[in-house]
């Protein structure tokens, strides 16, 4: 939450990640039926270990826990914390002076992130008066669209802005951008895999697509891996996913395309 908190650059502290009221916070959504985390200001790997190692201890050791990436340390722990986290929240302008010294950028974390299997999120922060909303600008969300991320964040607090109207501009410029999806670039999908005989299916499941009148995608997934690497290749057409996990199941529906 980037308005109740403030983070100290550079500062690592040796107390846990997770604060007494942090962790009361977390038992509360339980109560209530959450079934994603989202962990702001994550800096390391062991954070995500943490909040991991808490809800094993509330019965909920499958719940999927995402990394907010807000931090010059979470720049420099990026490919760890990816390997980590169910999924990853890019805080763009708060992290690109860390991307530009570390001579990165949001695209390179979002093919990490792809590559990986991992569903990745956009998040602007701005607030400021007089400045213009980025995710309206149908540029910006082309180049979002084009690499296949998954979902965008907006901010609560945007100064002096209608929420509404900047979610309805959003769905708008998305719906006209979807009709016309661009063609993946399938070099490399499955080279140096960890799963190499499952990314190569997954990879020619998507090429049969491009080649024939296919309707539809199906799969059967036990942890989301499946249906989340073929909506990193961006296919025209719908992803339809089972499990008989819940967990899982509410996972795949965070999935770009996927059904």
């Amino acid at each position: 939450m980037p308005y109740d908190s403030i983070t100290f650059q550079q500062y690592e502290p040796t107390n846990y990640f997770l604060t007494d009221r942090d962790k009361k916070d977390i038992v509360r959504g339980l109560a209530h039926g959450i079934h994603i985390i989202s962990a702001a200001n994550v800096k390391t790997v062991e954070d995500i270990q943490h909040i991991k190692t808490f809800l094993t201890t509330q019965q909920q050791g499958t719940m999927k826990v995402f990394a907010k990436i807000e931090t010059q340390e979470a720049i420099k722990n990026i490919t760890d914390i990816i390997t980590e986290a169910d999924g990853i929240i890019i805080s763009v302008d708060i992290v690109e002076p860390y991307l530009a010294a570390a001579k990165k950028d949001v695209f390179s974390i979002i093919s990490l992130c792809k590559k990986a299997g991992r569903p990745v999120f956009i998040h602007y922060v701005y607030g400021v008066e007089g400045k213009t909303y980025p995710l309206t600008q149908k540029k910006v969300l082309q180049s979002y669209c084009d690499v296949a991320v998954d979902g965008y964040m907006i901010e609560t607090m945007i100064h002096e802005d209608d929420p509404l109207r900047i979610c309805s501009t959003m769905f708008e410029t998305l719906s006209e951008i979807s009709d016309k999806p661009q063609k993946t670039d399938m070099k490399d999908f499955y080279e140096g895999s960890d799963f190499i005989i499952r990314d190569y299916i997954i990879h020619n499941a998507y090429r049969i697509t491009e080649d024939l009148d296919i309707r539809a995608i199906v799969c059967f997934t036990h942890n989301g891996y499946t249906p989340a690497r073929l909506s990193s290749l961006h296919p025209h057409i719908p992803i339809i996913a089972f499990s008989s996990i819940d967990t899982t199941y509410r996972y795949i529906n965070t999935l770009r395309g996927v059904k």
